[in-house]
């Protein structure tokens, strides 16, 4: 069971945007108390704004940002993507791509000197990648953010923009 502090304003917009089967689901005293399959459609509900508010493209830009910023898979593993890790992401890449043009083998995960490349994923483990999967995983990141940009540009096109526009159903999972 998942908790989510809510005001009575708060509690009236989502419920006027919540679509869902509301079963389990109890508000008391300014909490919401949702059952865990529930968690990500509450999640999502912008509370912060009134349910009868015009969308705005504003308001599905910050989204696109949001949802770009919590990471991206590769081969499996989560990795973070905010505007730190982006930057950094982008630099490895761009060696990887160097490394792979001066011939870089692929299985060599000293191609960027003479410790292994690895990169740490959102568990805080290692992943070693050869310049190929550097490469690679730089692409994985760059699809993440286009996916991402264009659900927005879909999205500001509707007139008007569904109120729900944060639901995990408007945006690539």
């Amino acid at each position: 069971m998942k908790t989510f502090k809510m005001t009575e304003k708060q509690m009236a917009s989502f419920s006027a945007q919540f679509q869902g089967d509301r079963s389990g689901m109890l508000y008391d005293n300014g909490v919401l108390h949702v059952p865990d399959e529930l968690e990500g459609d509450v999640a999502a509900i912008d509370t912060s704004r009134p349910a009868n508010d015009v969308v705005t493209s504003a308001m599905v830009n910050a989204e696109r940002d949001r949802r770009i910023s919590t990471g991206f898979k590769f081969n499996g593993k989560s990795y973070a993507f905010d505007a730190e890790s982006k930057q950094r992401v982008a630099g490895a890449a761009s060696l990887a791509g160097f490394a792979i043009a001066n011939g870089a083998e692929e299985g060599d995960e000293e191609w960027n000197g003479p410790d292994p490349f690895a990169w740490i994923a959102d568990d805080n483990s290692l992943t070693p990648m050869d310049a190929q999967t550097c490469f690679a995983f730089g692409q994985a990141a760059v699809r993440h953010e286009t996916a991402h940009i264009f659900a927005a540009r879909a999205l500001k096109e509707m007139s008007p923009i569904p109120a729900d526009f944060a639901q995990d159903k408007h945006w690539p999972g």
